[in-house]
């Protein structure tokens, strides 16, 4: 059976493109072609999706974590994290979805670190809302707004600014924020670590390397991710490769040696290294381990 990652880019189910699209779970898999494929199939997303689930129960997996979904679940997914719906459907909701440029826009009037807790690449987030979190008033007012707005110029400032309201309070609400002290705090130093990052993790420059090019020191840059991630910078870029991996082991018909030198390996064998280190299992081992499961 084939297997591969489907890079799945923002296409809008309107004719007029702005850059955000929210359309329900069912119209979702009732949908098959370029933009919404088998639902069984792994997708690297290339935009941002938040789902709310209204009715049913299932699971969903995003880089290999299952979440289980019941009504008022809201998941948070991330630009290039791989999701995978389940091949049944058995739930309902509402899907979010949305290109950087929106996201940028409907953060102009708030902290915009937030989108780098709440999006972050390698770890997803779910929540578990209801009718008294005050979460749930602002998304049913951003779907509404979406369904019953004009869909024009003068349309997409307030459809942003609805968007942003959520972003934000979803923040708040994954890190149980009540007043502006507890507000996590996220440097720009630390924000460009990460983007760098998500650029360059196959290149396997060094800590001293991504500080150089963050005009920091290597001790700057390691107070910062231990600081805020409780990682030193190289278990962070570690942790980035690896997952990587266990997506193409995953998800792909590669060989090892072909993702070795995919993912800037030099030499297949410096591969299983790296991966049985940090996972204490071979790259084969793994690959059947986790085939078995989905």
């Amino acid at each position: 059976m084939k297997r591969e990652i489907i890079n799945l880019k923002f296409a809008h189910s309107e004719a007029k493109d702005h850059g955000i699209d929210i359309l329900t779970i069912d119209e979702r898999y009732k949908t098959h072609n370029t933009y919404y494929p088998d639902q069984s199939l792994p997708q690297r997303l290339e935009f941002y999706v938040m789902m709310y689930v209204t009715e049913g129960r299932g699971q969903h997996i995003i880089d290999f974590i299952p979440y289980e979904i019941e009504p008022d679940t809201f998941i948070i997914i991330g630009k290039n994290q791989v999701h995978q719906f389940s091949a049944q459907q058995t739930f309902s909701g509402h899907l979010i979805v949305f290109q950087e440029t929106v996201l940028q826009r409907a953060l102009l009037n708030f902290d915009t670190a937030i989108a780098s807790f709440l999006f972050d690449p390698i770890n997803s987030s779910a929540y578990r809302i209801n009718k008294a979190t005050p979460l749930l008033p602002d998304i049913t007012r951003l779907v509404e707004e979406y369904q019953h707005g004009p869909h024009d110029s003068e349309w997409l400032p307030i459809i942003c600014h609805a968007l942003g309201i959520v972003i934000y309070k979803t923040a708040r609400l994954g890190r149980h924020l009540n007043t502006p002290e507890q507000r996590p705090q996220f440097p720009p130093k630390l924000i460009a670590f990460s983007n760098l990052l998500e650029q360059h993790y196959t290149s396997h420059w060094t800590a001293k390397e991504y500080a150089a090019e963050l005009y920091i020191s290597t001790k700057s840059l390691g107070t910062l991710t231990k600081k805020h991630l409780d990682h030193t910078p190289k278990e962070v870029i570690d942790r980035r490769l690896l997952l990587e991996i266990k997506r193409q082991l995953a998800h792909s018909n590669l060989s090892i040696k072909e993702i070795a030198y995919e993912l800037g390996f030099e030499d297949p064998s410096n591969l299983n290294k790296f991966f049985k280190r940090r996972h204490n299992l071979t790259p084969t081992e793994f690959r059947k381990t986790v085939r078995s499961s989905i």
